[in-house]
């Protein structure tokens, strides 16, 4: 399942800079299906609260 960026925001309760940072970063995998529209993986966001939890 694919997350828009405002989804993503909502569930690690951040803010964009911190969603494309962590993007960048290599810890949510990012999907481009349209120029100007990314989707990050719901595997990816799942993963990334996992990690933060241990």
């Amino acid at each position: 399942m694919l997350k828009t960026i405002p989804e993503t925001c909502r569930i690690l309760k951040c803010g964009r800079t911190s969603v494309h940072k962590l993007i960048n970063e290599g810890k949510l995998d990012r999907v481009k299906p349209l120029p100007g529209k990314s989707l990050i993986t719901q595997e990816s966001i799942e993963a990334l609260i996992e990690q933060s939890m241990t």
